[in-house]
């Protein structure tokens, strides 16, 4: 039903009712009956005895206002519809809405879903990268292990290395110690010829023997020869004359002690016979010579042996590298100036080549 038929139909009923005049209630004593149109016509009252058929008129007007009964329902009707109708176009718009949001819901879910779906492999390939760094971490660390072990064992089998080459050293060094026992080194001779022939060389050693140290009998000995550097002596200020030191190897080391015995008639010329000892073995002992000359001096009684100092019967070893470096650094605080280091050529020259103060080993028996 349209609005304009619901119009005409509100008018229709606005026409009939002129023609309808209102009317009082009928009351009986006995019995009253109010009809659907109460107000508007009036109803008579019946008695169960005597019954009258209503009016024509009356049936007419009662029919017409049933009629208007209706059209006001069905109006009312209509418009709950209208109402109900207005409530579902706002409903459509509410459901369009939410289909769009649903669509874009659906569409950002679905973003969504990708965006997880790369997350996941990225997580995947990272757990895959995660596995191999951390296995190869573990190999990294088994075999960082196994360096360490096999440097350990390289330390120690340097050490034990170090250790038999220092002991083949002195070996060596003890070797040519007992080599050059027979041995004496005398030097400040003049060295005439540039290539001196060694017979030369021991008629001078004789000759020398006679007349410098004043012995009466002449020892024999096996050779003579000259070796090391040429030196300048002076004489007095004007002239100077070249030297090389001579060794000369005696038969026995009994020969050797007697001609050294009379090496005390040199004191105070430029000659001198001093035994013969490897290189070690003078530097050692210059080491520790300041300290010889100095126990001499206070008149204790001192002597070398070998690379050994004794003093007074206590024995003075060579200054090791804790006395070098506390002698430097007392000698760098009280000087300013920080000495240079000797070089080192190896693992036995690491007490040959220091200064400092000579430590004591104990008196000897």
């Amino acid at each position: 039903m349209t609005s304009y038929d619901s119009c005409q139909m509100i008018q229709g009923k606005q026409n009939m009712q002129h023609f309808i005049q209102p009317q009082q209630n009928f009351s009986s004593p006995v019995f009253q009956q109010m009809s659907p149109m109460s107000g508007y016509y009036p109803v008579p009252s019946q008695s169960p005895s005597h019954s009258m058929p209503p009016p024509i008129m009356q049936s007419t007007l009662n029919q017409g206002s049933e009629s208007g009964d209706k059209i006001d329902f069905l109006v009312q009707k209509v418009d709950e519809i209208f109402k109900k109708l207005s409530c579902i176009d706002e409903l459509t718009k509410k459901i369009g809405n939410f289909e769009t949001s649903v669509n874009n819901l659906t569409k950002t879910v679905e973003k969504a879903s990708k965006r997880i779906d790369e997350v996941e492999k990225s997580m995947e390939f990272m757990n895959q990268n995660f596995e191999s760094s951390k296995s190869e971490s573990e190999y990294l660390k088994t075999t960082i292990t196994e360096i360490k072990s096999e440097h350990d064992e390289m330390v120690n089998g340097f050490d034990c290395l170090r250790a038999d080459i220092d002991e083949l050293h002195e070996r060596h060094v003890d070797l040519q110690i007992r080599s050059m026992r027979e041995n004496l080194v005398f030097s400040g001779i003049p060295e005439f010829l540039e290539n001196e022939p060694s017979e030369q060389t021991e008629d001078i050693i004789k000759d020398f023997m006679k007349t410098e140290m004043k012995m009466d009998m002449i020892v024999d000995f096996q050779r003579a020869h000259r070796f090391g550097k040429k030196s300048q002596i002076k004489i007095d200020d004007r002239d100077t004359y070249t030297t090389r030191p001579i060794v000369c190897r005696f038969k026995n080391f009994k020969d050797r002690e007697l001609v050294r015995s009379f090496a005390r008639h040199l004191k105070g010329t430029k000659f001198g016979v001093n035994e013969q000892f490897p290189k070690e073995v003078n530097d050692r002992r210059k080491l520790l010579w300041p300290y010889y000359k100095e126990a001499k001096k206070q008149g204790q009684k001192t002597h070398f042996k070998r690379d050994k100092l004794f003093i007074n019967g206590e024995e003075i070893g060579p200054p090791t590298d804790r006395h070098m470096e506390t002698d430097n650094r007392q000698r760098h605080e009280t000087e300013g100036v920080r000495q240079k280091e000797p070089s080192r050529r190896g693992p036995q020259q690491n007490n040959d080549r220091t200064r400092g103060a000579p430590h004591r080993r104990g008196r000897r028996r």
